[in-house]
């Protein structure tokens, strides 16, 4: 088990180092186009400030490192934000939603490539037959973004029957096999993941309770905390009432089982001492514990 748990950290530690990598890739290449675009601008400023902008000067490369800047920027700030997920995994929720993205990753990635090929072939037809006759449809592009917006409720019914008529027909088709098919195949396998990885998630503990820890800290710090040892022991309140819970039930357990073990008790103290006359009966005997029992318990309440 210890091998089988060091292989998946090493892995987790592994797919951690690509995400680093990435991500000072792309801040390298940022700062780059950053500095490129800077140069480019200052070059073109001091020409046009000689030359009071009476020549022609193409801002076209300058447009286009200030476009890679952008889409650097913005890649690296989705990368960023998926590695934040990594460093929240000490949550068991957090934890979960990246362990279930993770285990259904193969299923999403074959399930896209067929809802893809069933989506194009109807934005496809759409753009064939409606083209001359609707905005939405005049081209490809628009096509697409107008069946992501119908899969939203989004449509104009009455117009597309008027423009032809397969056109409803293939309209309620598209809404059936996407929404109430190929949509609920996908939350299947979401949900599927989820529910498998549910039990693992409920037995994981939290191994850095970092909020917990901080918030006792601050507290004691401050002096908000009414008892300065336990704030040093919020990192494992959920584990403590889970203990004491199951505490409970054993505790209430062997209530109901102590008269019957008395009973064994004493029913082998006969068998094994029936020779001594002397020895009282089981019925007297189990009179006698409780009693010393009750009093022992009267004498415990008072003090």
């Amino acid at each position: 088990m210890n091998g089988v748990t060091l292989t998946v950290h090493l892995q987790e530690d592994k797919d951690s180092h690509y995400f680093l990598q990435i991500i000072i890739l792309l801040a390298f290449l940022g700062a780059i186009l950053f500095v490129n675009q800077y140069v480019q601008v200052d070059k073109l400023t001091k020409r046009f400030k000689e030359t009071k902008g009476n020549t022609y000067m193409k801002f076209e490369s300058v447009s286009y490192y200030c476009e890679l800047y952008g889409q650097s920027v913005a890649m690296l700030i989705f990368f960023v934000i998926l590695k934040l997920i990594k460093v929240l995994r000490f949550n068991k929720k957090i934890s979960l939603l990246a362990r279930t993205l993770k285990h259904c990753g193969r299923k999403l990635a074959t399930f896209s490539i067929i809802f893809m090929i069933v989506f194009f072939s109807f934005v496809q037809f759409f753009n064939i037959i409606l083209m001359q006759d609707m905005y939405q449809f005049v081209t490809f592009i628009r096509s697409l973004e107008t069946c992501f917006a119908m899969m939203l409720g989004r449509f104009d019914f009455q117009k597309m029957t008027r423009s032809n008529f397969l056109s409803p027909i293939f309209f309620i088709l598209f809404m059936v096999v996407n929404m109430f098919i190929l949509l609920n195949m996908l939350l299947s396998i979401v949900i599927e993941s989820f529910t498998t990885l549910k039990n693992d998630a409920a037995n994981q503990r939290n191994e850095y309770e970092i909020i917990n820890f901080m918030l006792g800290r601050f507290k004691s710090w401050t002096g908000l905390s009414k008892h300065g040892d336990d704030s040093s022991d919020t990192c494992s309140t959920d584990e403590t009432l889970i203990s004491d819970d199951n505490g409970d039930e054993d505790s209430s357990d062997n209530i109901g089982q102590f008269p019957v073990r008395v009973d064994v008790l004493l029913s082998y103290l006969k068998k094994s001492y029936i020779e001594d006359s002397s020895l009282p009966d089981v019925d007297e005997l189990s009179e006698e514990l409780l009693n010393m029992l009750g009093t022992t318990g009267e004498t415990n309440i008072e003090n």
